[in-house]
């Protein structure tokens, strides 16, 4: 190349340039609900045609030219960047990762190896059972669509190293390709976009989230086999439940963004919280008629002993007939409740990324 003729800051003839991208996804380490945002490491190929760098008239022996990463700032390139990344950076271990390979007929193959936080796209409404979308957004940042034409390569423009990147929470279910034009003040920019999708393994929930608030409404129901006049113990068995409910969800909920809408988490825990204050309800019912009984026989002085004996007797099994109703009423609520809750929301999922992936 002659310095003294080749001018970088010249675009590259005819023009538009046309450079073709393309990417290889290396790792995908970290996706964060509470940021919005995931990390992945991938490697990203700019390929364009520069004739004066041509040298098949040179050497026609030789292949290719491999250049070292110095060589790259002295050459014209189309910049492309990750223009929706909160942070991108070079790989730089021992030094830059750049591959800069030159053509015999002046083809120019830069590629990168970079890590890049972008954001991603989430609706919690079926969360534990949703899917996320995260995106990357690839534009040349220095020339518009009348100075360089930026497209996918033909042959697998977008793939991966490995099918599955054994993330804690995820695994990655889809991903597509586009490519759109962007209109800015400075004018119409070619935008490449990639989208990966990951649905949530809600594994972790089951057993940290739902299986633990199934235990804390089965113990509140504990409280109908037990005497209507163990008032204390029964009290702490529901209140007890009511805690443990409580702090379980204040876990569950620390670990997620805030959102206006309705969560199906919010429905559980609220359903459940609603089954153990009721079963609180049907506490105090049974102990106001414990209470109403007591005053009647305390009402009940000079009067014969089977008389009194009776009035106890029947205030008893009234509250007896309230529990064991409510032992059978209970469960078969609970029992509907989570019918409806998971059909509608395993079917509302399953719409949504049907409808994702179309």
């Amino acid at each position: 190349m002659n310095q003294g003729s080749y001018c970088r800051n010249a675009l590259p003839e005819p023009s538009p340039v046309e450079v073709l991208v393309e990417i290889t996804i290396q790792d995908i380490s970290d996706i964060s609900a509470i940021s919005g945002t995931f990390v992945i490491d991938f490697w990203i190929s700019a390929i364009w045609l520069d004739s004066r760098l041509a040298f098949d008239h040179l050497d026609p022996c030789r292949k290719n030219l491999s250049l070292d990463h110095d060589m790259e700032p002295r050459l014209w390139s189309p910049n492309v960047c990750v223009v929706n990344s909160k942070l991108t950076k070079v790989h730089d271990s021992p030094k830059p990762n750049i591959l800069l390979m030159i053509f015999p007929n002046g083809t120019v193959w830069l590629n990168y190896r970079v890590r890049s936080e972008a954001p991603c796209r989430m609706d919690l409404r079926t969360f534990p059972l949703d899917s996320i979308k995260c995106t990357l957004l690839l534009e040349s940042y220095s020339y518009n669509s009348a100075e360089v034409s930026l497209r996918w390569l033909e042959w697998s423009p977008v793939s991966t190293v490995k099918n599955d990147y054994n993330l804690p929470d995820f695994k990655m279910s889809n991903m597509t390709y586009d490519t759109v034009t962007e209109t800015y003040t400075a004018g119409l920019w070619h935008r490449l976009a990639v989208t990966i999708e990951f649905e949530r393994l809600y594994g972790f929930y089951i057993l940290q989230m739902y299986l633990p608030t199934y235990v804390s409404v089965f113990i509140s129901w504990i409280a109908f086999w037990m005497d209507t006049r163990a008032l204390p113990a029964r009290i702490t068995l529901s209140v007890s439940s009511l805690m443990a409910l409580t702090f379980q969800f204040g876990n569950i909920v620390k670990s997620l963004p805030k959102a206006s809408y309705v969560k199906a988490i919010d429905v559980w825990m609220f359903s459940c919280v609603g089954f153990i204050f009721f079963s609180l309800i049907e506490l105090a019912i049974v102990a106001y008629n414990d209470k109403i009984a007591d005053q009647r026989i305390r009402g009940a002085a000079g009067r014969s002993i089977a008389e009194i004996s009776l009035r106890r007797t029947k205030g008893s099994e009234l509250g007896a007939a309230i529990d064991k109703a409510a032992s059978i009423a209970f469960p078969i609520a609970f029992g509907v409740f989570n019918m409806a809750y998971w059909l509608y929301y395993m079917s509302l999922s399953s719409r949504t990324k049907l409808s994702n992936s179309s």
